[in-house]
């Protein structure tokens, strides 16, 4: 595992980990190939590409992305997704601390300050005054949505996750 997928699971303030980590991924091999299709056609220079993943109870979402993010299976490992995977989230409905927006935006800023796929002027981003301000978890409380946005300007990021892994621009 590498020091930037070791960071998504152990994020102080959101819930990064899956309870499928580690479990056999089986019989939507087909799904990974279609993830590294659309990432890979939709692939230009200086915008991240993104994806939205979608689904009902039980469709296998969280599967599916855990299985992007901690690859066990031979079709998991060959996809290399997980190389390409600024953050994650995980909401899970015995872990309520999941989804409360603030622990979501902080463990985000957590993971991408970790992440080895942006630019070092990402991180300048994250430390200035305008954005550093807005991370303290007091005022990330206050008023997330003003967080992300700092967090996001300037930048193009797609973060995928589950059950849902969110895809948006900033």
């Amino acid at each position: 595992m590498s020091d930037h997928q070791e960071q998504m699971s152990i994020s102080g303030f959101g819930s990064s980990s899956s309870l499928l980590q580690g479990r056999r991924f089986y019989c939507r091999e087909w799904a990974l190939d279609k993830l590294r299709h659309c990432l890979d056609a939709r692939s230009v220079p200086g915008q991240p590409p993104g994806l939205l993943v979608m689904g009902g109870p039980g469709a296998g979402k969280s599967a599916l992305c855990t299985e992007v993010v901690w690859p066990t299976s031979k079709a998991g490992l060959a996809a290399g997704l997980a190389a390409r995977c600024l953050a994650s989230h995980f909401c899970q409905r015995e872990d309520q601390r999941s989804t409360v927006l603030w622990r979501f935006v902080l463990g985000l800023v957590e993971q991408l300050r970790a992440s080895p796929l942006l630019s070092p002027g990402y991180k300048e981003i994250l430390n200035s005054p305008s954005v550093s301000s807005a991370l303290e978890p007091l005022t990330c409380q206050k008023d997330p949505d003003d967080t992300f946005k700092r967090l996001a300007r300037g930048q193009q990021l797609f973060v995928f996750g589950a059950p849902v892994r969110e895809s948006g621009r900033g």
